[in-house]
């Protein structure tokens, strides 16, 4: 089968680095994921295993559309019935990019109405719609006329790992937060014993995925929707073996953890921080600190300088750019006194403003957070 695995803007080549981790070979990346040719059980490994992938799609067939009825035909065309039972609900995503297919919403609806006249004129039933939670979700994405159909075997977006219930203002997604950790090394770090800390986390998101991480457990573990399970093509067994074979490691991963600690000034915030861990399954292996940004300091337990991660507030959260410059100044004198020698990943919507920390020579990279453009900054603290 071909696949192609979507994931946050700009994130492509460390989701390829991250597959490669994970044995696919022969990856394709373009700007929007990457593609590649697995079987059913490399399929399931990329659902449960990959950190920072999106969505995982099927590919059931390519052909020109280039109006509403030629979609609807190609669409037609499809023996529907190897994918879906009937008694099953199915949902629509279409998208379309360099298209004169450019209305989504009716395309989309094109490609349900295709669908469901299919098992109706050959079943004799009509397939039931759900657009919130469907049993099977087909994807469409039309670019320069041509169509891919695709089947969605994430059901979901792969971000919501479903831990995070609790979100902060401007949260960063648990994919892009492993992505960052990723970029930044946090895996090496985590095997030498460093520490991870981050002084504003918010819901906590970072620390919780750098657990994740350092304990080698699988994020698709605490998912309990998969766009496969309503599938023709699902194989229980298989899937069942993977998740038992993952449960194990996620026991083991616990016992060699690192200190992971997240801090933030807003009571509410530390609150919804340690929700998120006990849902993670990470109490007592990841302590939420109720503490100001400026008294933050290394773990006591820690034996060696580690990574401090950590997403500031930009424009959509503070309107004031003083107040964010000093903010930013602030934390950069923090660092420089307290967490010598440790390296440093931050996110910023304000790259400008960001120039305060006064941290010195920096790598810099694109990133997206949502619809906000960003900048992410690795510094090592002399």
């Amino acid at each position: 089968m071909e696949l192609f695995v979507s994931c946050s803007r700009k994130t492509a080549p460390i989701l390829a680095e991250e597959l490669k981790g994970l044995c696919i070979e022969n990856i394709s990346e373009s700007a929007a994921g990457v593609r590649f040719d697995a079987d059913l059980a490399t399929a399931y490994k990329v659902i449960l295993w990959s950190r920072t992938a999106s969505r995982v799609l099927m590919t059931v067939a390519k052909f020109k559309a280039d109006n509403q009825q030629a979609l609807y035909e190609g669409i037609r065309e499809i023996d529907w019935t190897e994918h879906l039972d009937y008694r099953k609900s199915i949902a629509v995503d279409f998208t379309s990019t360099r298209s004169a297919l450019s209305h989504t919403q009716f395309g989309a609806q094109r490609v349900k109405d295709a669908v469901v006249d299919q098992f109706k004129k050959d079943v004799g039933d009509r397939l039931m719609v759900n657009t919130n939670r469907p049993d099977v979700r087909i994807n469409v994405h039309v670019q320069n006329d041509e169509a891919v159909a695709s089947i969605d075997l994430s059901g979901d977006s792969l971000h919501k790992r479903g831990y995070r219930l609790e979100g902060g203002v401007a949260p960063l997604r648990e994919n892009l937060a492993a992505a960052i950790l990723l970029r930044a090394g946090w895996p090496e770090i985590a095997r030498t014993g460093g520490p991870l800390i981050d002084p504003m986390c918010g819901s906590g998101t970072f620390v919780i995925e750098g657990a994740l991480m350092a304990a080698n457990i699988a994020p698709g573990l605490l998912r309990n929707y998969f766009g496969f399970v309503g599938w023709k093509g699902h194989d229980k067994s298989l899937w069942a073996g993977m998740v038992g074979d993952a449960s194990r490691l996620a026991e083991e991963g616990k016992k060699r953890l690192p200190p992971i600690v997240g801090s933030d000034h807003h009571p509410r915030a530390v609150e919804h921080a340690k929700a998120n861990v006990t849902r993670a399954g990470m109490t007592g292996y990841v302590k939420i600190e109720h503490r100001e940004m400026a008294k933050a300091r290394p773990p006591m337990k820690a034996k060696m300088p580690g990574l401090v991660a950590v997403n500031p507030p930009y424009g959509e959260r503070i309107g004031e750019s003083e107040e964010l410059a000093a903010l930013y100044k602030e934390l950069g004198s923090v660092l420089s006194k307290r967490f010598r020698r440790y390296k440093v990943a931050l996110i910023t919507g304000h790259p400008e403003v960001a120039k305060n920390i006064g941290l010195g020579k920096r790598k810099a990279s694109t990133l997206f957070n949502g619809p906000i453009e960003c900048k992410l900054y690795r510094y090592e603290v002399d």
